[in-house]
C-alpha cells in the first residue's frame, strides 16, 4: 500500500461519492431543522428521548472519525467528517428545540442508512481497509453504526 506523507485528495470512486450524496442530504436535513427552530432546549419529557440519546452518542462517535481523518490526512474525508459532525450537532439541537419534530430527523436517519448501505457495497467491492483495520473489521463497525441509526429511526417512529 502506498504511504502518503502530507495532506492529499483520495479518489473514493463512484460508490464513495454516492454514499457522500446521501449523507450530504442528511446533513442538509439537520441544518434545515436547526435553522427553522428556535427556543429553549427540551430534554425532560422529550417524546423522542430515546432517539435524542442515540443521536448524542452518534455525535460523540463522529469525533473519533475526525481524529482518524486527521491521522490519514485525506482532505476530502476530513472536510466531510467536519460537515458530518456539524449536521449531527444541528440535528441534535433542532430536536431539542422542537421535540415534536419528526420529519427532518426521520429523513436524516433514513438518508444516513442509505449512505451506509452504499458504504457496505463499497467495502465489499473494493476490499478497502483503513488505519490497520481490514475490510471485515470495517464491515462489523458499520453494522454496529447502522444498528444505532436504525434504533434512532425506530425510536422516532414509535416515540
Amino acid at each position: 500500500m502506498e504511504t502518503v506523507q502530507g495532506w492529499h485528495f483520495k479518489n473514493w470512486g463512484v460508490l464513495g461519492w454516492i454514499e457522500t450524496v446521501f449523507k450530504v442530504a442528511a446533513i442538509a436535513a439537520g441544518v434545515v431543522l436547526f435553522i427553522t427552530t428556535s427556543g429553549n432546549l427540551t430534554l425532560g419529557g422529550h417524546p423522542h428521548l430515546f432517539s435524542v440519546i442515540i443521536l448524542a452518542l452518534l455525535t460523540l462517535l463522529i469525533l473519533t472519525q475526525i481524529n482518524l481523518r486527521l491521522q490519514l490526512k485525506d482532505i476530502t474525508a476530513m472536510a466531510f467528517a467536519v460537515a458530518y459532525l456539524i449536521g449531527h450537532v444541528c440535528l441534535l439541537i433542532g430536536m431539542l428545540r422542537a421535540p415534536d419534530s419528526v420529519s427532518y430527523p426521520l429523513a436524516f436517519g433514513v438518508l444516513v442508512l442509505m449512505g451506509d448501505a452504499v458504504k457496505v457495497r463499497f467495502l465489499t467491492h473494493t476490499r478497502y481497509s483503513e488505519a490497520g483495520v481490514g475490510t471485515s473489521g470495517l464491515l462489523k463497525l458499520i453494522s454496529v453504526i447502522m444498528g444505532l441509526y436504525g434504533a434512532f429511526v425506530i425510536g422516532l417512529l414509535v416515540g
